[in-house]
């Protein structure tokens, strides 16, 4: 139950940011993507840890 409840949160999260890109958009303003989104968080610090223990591993291989 904890899991649906959070996966609804996310939606309508989601949702809701496009909807306030299509305000921006109309406006004629920059419209930013915000970095509140949860799920995108993680995904981007997985990744930059991933990169980080890359470029260590190829330090000591040529040390």
């Amino acid at each position: 139950m904890k899991n649906s409840v959070q996966k609804r949160k996310i939606i309508q999260f989601n949702a809701s940011r496009g909807a306030e890109r299509e305000i921006a958009l109309k406006k004629g303003d920059i419209w930013t993507r915000p970095t509140t989104c949860m799920e995108l968080k993680i995904r981007y610090k997985r990744n930059r840890q991933k990169k980080e223990t890359r470029r260590m591993v190829l330090r000591y291989e040529e040390v």
